[in-house]
């Protein structure tokens, strides 16, 4: 039923993937697969993804609802050096964000809204936990994300936002942007005390009355 799809670390064979939509005599183009007349799985996909090799930020459109869609900003920013535990000489490597911004415009307007900008992150975990060395590169992070927002005008913002997923509304509010939660995964184990939640959430810029799940 989604309109965009905005994915973190995706692998560059999902746009072609995305492009061709269901093969002939898959089960995704199953006609009994709709909802409210929309064809569940066979509807093609137009993306734009970041500009590296390897997995990357992806946002993707259905293509009956657009006419374009452009990409405007992608940024991937170095925040810092780090040793990598996990491999046996303790490489040290480069700890990157991302950011893309895309303006997709439909076929029939939302809202009023005949085009629509949003914007796709991937805030590093060490940035996001503000570890050691990382405190400036994580202040300059939403810096940056607030500048960003208001310079593309961008109405849907989504990401992996790694420990700092709760502290985006906050961060944003705090540059003056006015910001709503539209959707973030938690859960409880059986018997626990405490709730978790996953890093991803999807947010609205600017004004918003009310969110339906």
């Amino acid at each position: 039923p989604v309109a965009f799809l905005m994915l973190q670390e995706a692998q560059p064979q999902l746009v072609a993937t995305l492009n061709q939509g269901a093969s002939n005599g898959a089960s995704a183009a199953d006609p009994s697969r709709t909802r409210d007349g929309w064809p569940g799985w066979e509807t093609r996909w137009l993306c734009v993804r970041g500009k590296e090799l390897g997995n990357s930020l992806l946002v993707a459109c259905r293509a009956t609802m657009l006419t374009k869609i452009q990409m405007l900003l992608w940024r991937k920013r170095a925040d810092g050096r780090y040793i990598d535990k996990k491999c046996p000489r303790r490489t040290q490597r480069t700890a990157n964000s991302r950011v893309l911004v895309a303006a997709v415009t439909l076929k029939t307007p939302w809202c009023g809204m005949s085009m629509v900008s949003v914007c796709n992150c991937h805030f590093h975990n060490l940035t996001a936990r503000k570890l050691k060395g990382f405190a400036d590169s994580h202040r300059q992070f939403w810096d940056e994300l607030a500048s960003t927002i208001v310079e593309h005008s961008v109405r849907i913002l989504a990401g992996d936002f790694n420990m700092s997923l709760w502290v985006v509304a906050r961060e944003m509010r705090q540059r003056g942007l006015q910001i709503t939660i539209a959707a973030a995964f938690a859960w409880a184990e059986p018997g626990a005390s405490e709730a978790k939640s996953d890093s991803c959430g999807i947010f609205l810029l600017g004004p918003a009355t009310s969110t339906q799940l």
